[in-house]
This record gives C-alpha cells, structure tokens and sequence, in this order.
C-alpha cells in the first residue's frame, strides 16, 4: 500500500496535470479482509490523501471474508 500512496503523490511533483485533474473527483474505498469489521483507523490515509488533492471521499464499502 505504501507504494501506492507513493506513486499517487508522484502526480503532484512528476505528473502536475494529472494530479491536478484529480480534484473534485469523488473517492470509494473496497476492501477485504479477514476481520469482521474494517479495522479502526483503515481509512484514514484515504481520507487525508483525498483531502490532500481535494477529492471527496464519499465511503468505504468492506467485505469480511472470515469463514
């Protein structure tokens, strides 16, 4: 996940167009995993890096795949 964030915070510095494009567009995370519930404080980095190019973060859709 780090290099994700890390290539979406090279459109700032390498790609200004593109990041710039990216304001204003509405922002879903989907997720999986084994807990029963998305965990405390997954969202975060989504929601502040969101902010940070001036998206909307409008949710998290989560699917717990625990048998």
């Amino acid at each position: 996940m780090m290099i994700f964030f890390d290539r979406l915070s090279d459109l700032i510095s390498t790609s200004k167009p593109i990041g710039r494009a990216l304001s204003g567009k509405s922002v879903y995370l989907f997720s999986t995993g084994s807990d029963l519930e998305l965990p405390d404080g997954f969202e975060v980095p989504f929601k502040r890096t969101s902010d940070y190019f001036e998206m909307k973060y409008v949710k998290s859709i989560y699917v717990s795949v625990k048998d």
